[in-house]
């Protein structure tokens, strides 16, 4: 549903993805794409160092702005 991507202002080169997905269904499926898993396996011979990721639950309504 979205997909935004930050770099850190005092960390440049640190990136920050940030994705929401209807259902885990659909995150799942996107993970096993071929790319994605290619990527994953070779992510280090990209990478200095290993990806942290962190799943979240999202608590407001998907497209909500406050007034």
């Amino acid at each position: 549903m979205e997909y935004h991507f930050h770099e850190d202002r005092d960390r440049p080169g640190v990136f920050v993805f940030y994705e929401a997905w209807r259902s885990q269904a659909d995150l799942d499926a996107h993970l096993d794409l071929p790319h994605l898993r290619d990527f994953r396996e070779r992510r280090m011979e990209f990478l200095e160092t290993d990806l942290e990721i962190s799943f979240l639950t999202m608590h407001s309504p998907y497209g909500h702005r406050p007034s």
